[in-house]
């Protein structure tokens, strides 16, 4: 059985003239060492949203009612089809806080969203009206060192080691939640989860309710 969310994105994929999907990610560093950095994340994070895609694949195998090559074809499609969007202008964007990503973003939203802002329903995915993901600084830093090959069958030791963060624009978030915590609408997210955040924000569930770690780090 394939996961609802793959396959509302399946379908969304099969339209006609359908957009490619993908996170909007910013960047907000532009040290010397982030412009080689900078390309070096996106192509890890790609690399690895194609890894989960296709272990989601082969774990709904068994359990396919369909002729398989159906199901192999949506796979295909979902990892062919993947674009990330991403924002960077140095002049805007260096330096600033997660807090400033998210009145970016929402402006962003707006803009393609006729001042609708998630509410308009009429484009892109409903995940990225829902969360985008922030390169910064720290994020290099916590990447510096990563790169595919070091992977082996599963994340292993690099799953809480390697992240990046995001923003959930407008966020909703619950009283509780925000006291105990001091969760603000934004946390860190391992590269290994990065197909599950999309599928949990599709629908959406709010931020606030996904499960990480006491550091603040979601793992799917």
């Amino acid at each position: 059985m394939i996961p609802t969310p793959t396959q509302h994105l399946i379908d969304w994929l099969r339209l006609p003239k359908a957009p490619s999907w993908g996170f909007v990610i910013y960047r907000t560093t532009y040290s010397p060492q982030s412009y080689r950095q900078f390309p070096q994340i996106i192509e890890l994070t790609n690399s690895l949203i194609k890894r989960e895609i296709l272990h989601e694949y082969a774990t709904s195998k068994d359990s396919y009612a369909g002729p398989p090559e159906e199901l192999k074809n949506g796979y295909q499609l979902i990892c062919a089809k993947h674009r990330p969007i991403i924002i960077e202008d140095r002049t805007q964007l260096n330096g600033i806080s997660l807090h400033g990503v998210r009145s970016h973003f929402e402006s962003w939203i707006d803009d393609y969203a006729s001042g609708r802002g998630r509410e308009n329903y009429n484009w892109g995915y409903s995940t990225q009206r829902h969360v985008c993901l922030v390169v910064d600084e720290e994020v290099c830093q916590a990447l510096e060192n990563a790169d595919t090959k070091l992977i082996r069958e599963g994340a292993g030791e690099y799953l809480r080691k390697w992240w990046v963060k995001a923003v959930e624009p407008w966020p909703e978030i619950d009283e509780w939640e925000r006291e105990a915590t001091g969760f603000d609408g934004t946390m860190k997210v391992s590269v290994f989860s990065l197909f599950f955040l999309w599928t949990d924000m599709e629908d959406p569930y709010p931020m606030w309710m996904m499960r990480r770690d006491a550091n603040g780090l979601y793992t799917g």
